[in-house]
């Protein structure tokens, strides 16, 4: 019983039948929380996931009394009380006595020996009964007894839970009634200083409908109208936003948000950690953090937009008409000794630009400013520019990437504004968003607060982003085509979302609509977010082309080879910053390059685990060393043999010949000179290669296809060990090959 509850985990209180009592009618005062789910209100999409969610239930119900009640919530409303203060909860699920006398009969629990028609599921045992048209169910017994027999003023007749269920709507499908002063206190410990809504909070109530692909969310919280006017802040006469018609153009929008604000810097002054931290900001500024914070303590706005560069423009207002001084005067001692403190730590100075070089990267920062509202407002300019890097395949982002322009200041017309829009003097105060029809029908509404946000634009920022990722980086080599897909397919299934609030002393009342595609979502992310072998691991590649490696420069015959494949991910270099490019490679770290570069190009699944057989097999191949996957794999391919007496030698270095064999083997299976021309088949000339050795046709193979060349003209040396410079070489002439051939 307890496991079905917790499984469905929220519901209850709508409206009910005539059989039945409502649990409000049942339960005390003291209830914290009540959560209603009616089936019977769900749209067919919602009505397929809950029915969905009851199958499972059902399968792995632990009796069948459980499995006969999850049947039955298919129709049945439930409801779930709890109170967190006394870590109680008890469960309601509505039906007729001839039902209830029905599962009994069929299922025949235990009676309880002390209150005769309380019944004990076998599985769990929790306490059931049935009274008033409600399935009643708890852990204990004597709260089983205490909640039927409970006939003094009900939570129904709680003024407070009154004025909640008035605003359920008559088409929700979940509601939900919580009591938070008690739930605040035991959530935090302690009040929250700052915020007028904490101390004054009575009582919340959510209820939720879905239709045409869009959830409709709307809540309602009672206030302590005493509390909120001790505060020192009227709700009643907040008005509504404004700072919207100051917000540059929206097209692009991601996310707004302006609302009036119900911070009281006041009560926050009363909090020791804030004054701790208020003295620490006096003695480093000279200047009063309140004198700062009480910007925001009238109406706050919000705005991203996708501005197509890696920094998006984004744009923070305060209204500070009722403390322009104090903000203004404030602002610009903070931003005196912010800019005295880095022109004493800049290495040089150019005029009014700042420069600080450390280790061969450089940021400058300039100081300027722009005329918004015919006052002038401070504009930094900050430009980055990063060291060079050795690997020649590293993205290099421009200068326009990389320059951040921070406009901070007080405008004209009494508006903090904070925002890294590179053009906010052309846009600031234009109609802007104040035009777009997105916004003026939230404003219709009359609200005292409002927000936006669009994940098809949040999605065009981030194939923005990675599309700048991938012009800046050499011979294409990170495509990101696939990183690209998924966002499109976690995103698509999304529409906009927006949200109004209003509030009073009395009460805060709020509407939040969220649409999406239920059966896209199910469709697109279980099955074709990461099909067709589509996945993000490109990303790797930024990270790994900002390898700088102390002992191998591009000037090195072997040097564009071993930074192509360290981009790639396909070879790797020591902790200490070295490759090491003399030192030889062993026979489990050549075979790992082949297994890793058949891994990039599509022909070994590299998600795939290869098991051996280790006593027929190669019995030196440890199966929890970090070789055996690659050393399997080969083998299973036919790539490697081993030894004749069944070991591979993991840890042994690797000859010429033995590398050419792999190599010659690999292009075999996979049939990869089906393009070269057979005529460049010739043999080689090669004092210490002859037609009679085992390697002959290896060496002859990769010499003529050039993957592999001689130590000299005259010589292959097909007895020395490969160092790993050689190994760098040859793998990525054997990747040129497979590019080629496909």
């Amino acid at each position: 019983m307890k496991k079905l509850i917790a499984s469905l985990g929220i519901t209850l209180m709508m409206p009910i039948s005539a059989l039945a009592a409502s649990p409000a009618e049942i339960l005390n005062q003291d209830t914290e929380f009540l959560f209603s789910l009616d089936p019977e209100k769900m749209d067919e999409d919602i009505s397929y996931y809950y029915n969905y969610l009851l199958d499972q239930i059902k399968s792995k119900s632990g009796s069948t009394l459980e499995s006969a009640l999850a049947e039955m919530l298919e129709s049945a409303k439930i409801s779930i009380a709890a109170n967190l203060t006394e870590e109680t909860a008890v469960g309601f699920i509505e039906m007729t006595q001839a039902e209830f006398d029905k599962l009994i009969s069929d299922h025949s629990p235990k009676e309880s020996s002390v209150n005769p028609g309380f019944y004990i599921d076998p599985s769990d045992g929790a306490y059931f009964t049935y009274d008033k048209g409600q399935f009643i169910t708890t852990d204990e017994e004597d709260a089983l007894s205490a909640i039927i027999s409970y006939n003094e003023s009900t939570l129904s007749e709680a003024s407070d839970f009154k004025e909640i269920f008035d605003q359920f709507t008559a088409k929700s499908f979940f509601n939900l009634y919580g009591k938070l002063d008690n739930v605040f206190d035991e959530l935090f410990g302690e009040e929250l200083p700052y915020n007028v809504l904490t101390d004054a909070i009575v009582a919340e109530g959510l209820s939720v409908e879905h239709a045409d692909n869009t959830f409709y969310f709307k809540s309602n919280i009672t206030l302590n109208e005493s509390e909120v006017l001790a505060s020192g802040v009227d709700l009643d006469n907040k008005g509504v936003p404004k700072l919207y018609k100051f917000m540059p153009n929206g097209t692009d929008m991601i996310y707004f948000l302006d609302s009036k604000s119900t911070i009281n810097i006041n009560k926050l002054k009363e909090d020791p950690n804030y004054q701790e931290f208020q003295q620490e900001f006096q003695d480093l500024f000279d200047t009063d953090l309140s004198d700062l914070l009480i910007a925001i303590e009238d109406e706050n706005a919000l705005l991203i937009n996708d501005s197509a560069t890696l920094i998006p423009d984004i744009t923070f207002m305060s209204d500070v008409s009722k403390n322009e001084a104090k903000v203004k005067l404030a602002l610009s001692n903070v931003s005196t000794k912010i800019w005295d403190g880095l022109k004493l730590q800049a290495d040089d100075r150019n005029g009014e630009t700042l420069i600080f070089d450390n280790y061969d990267e450089k940021v400058s920062v300039s100081k300027g400013s722009v005329k918004l509202a015919n006052s002038n407002v401070d504009q930094y300019t900050i430009k980055y520019s990063p060291k060079v890097n050795k690997n020649p395949y590293a993205p290099r982002l421009s200068d326009e990437d990389l320059t951040l322009k921070l406009t901070v200041g007080v405008t004209g017309d009494d508006v903090l504004i904070i925002s890294t829009k590179k053009d906010i003097a052309d846009d600031y105060g234009t109609p802007g968003i104040s035009k777009d029809p997105r916004i003026t029908k939230l404003v219709a509404e009359n609200p005292n607060g409002f927000f936006y946000f669009n994940p098809e634009n949040l999605n065009n920022y981030f194939q923005d982003v990675l599309t700048i990722i991938e012009n800046a980086s050499e011979e294409g080599l990170i495509d990101l085509s696939d990183g690209k897909e998924i966002l499109n397919t976690i995103f698509s299934p999304w529409g906009e979302i927006t949200g109004t609030s209003s509030f009073t002393n009395s009460s805060v009342s709020g509407e939040l609509n969220l649409t999406v595609d239920l059966d896209e979502i199910s469709e697109t992310y279980n099955l074709q977010m990461f099909s067709a072998g589509r996945n993000i691991n490109d990303l790797e590649i930024i990270s790994n082309a900002q390898n700088d490696y102390q002992d191998v420069s591009t000037n090195h015959w072997f040097g564009n080879d071993v930074y192509y494949l360290s981009t790639k991910g396909i070879i790797k270099g020591y902790s200490d910053g070295e490759f090491k490019p003399n030192q030889t490679i062993n026979r489990a770290e050549f075979t790992k390059l082949i297994i890793e570069v058949l891994g990039e190009s599509g022909y070994i699944d590299s998600s795939y685990s290869y098991a051996l057989n280790l006593d027929g097999d190669l019995t030196d191949v440890d199966s929890t060393a970090w070789y055996y996957q690659p050393i399997g794999k080969a083998y299973r391919a036919g790539l490697i043999k081993g030894y004749s007496d069944k070991t591979f030698h993991p840890g042994g270095n690797i000859s010429r010949a033995e590398a050419a064999q792999i190599i010659t083997n690999v292009l075999v299976k996979y049939k990869l000179e089906a393009m070269m021309k057979q005529e460049a088949m010739s043999n080689p000339n090669f004092a210490d290669v002859s037609t009679s050795d085992w390697y002959f046709a290896a060496v002859k193979r990769v010499w003529s296809q050039g993957i592999m060349t001689g130590k000299t003209t005259s010589a292959f040396a097909p007895n020395e060990n490969l160092n790993r410079a050689e190994a760098a070489k040859i793998v990525r002439n054997l990747l040129k090959m497979i590019e080629t051939s496909k």
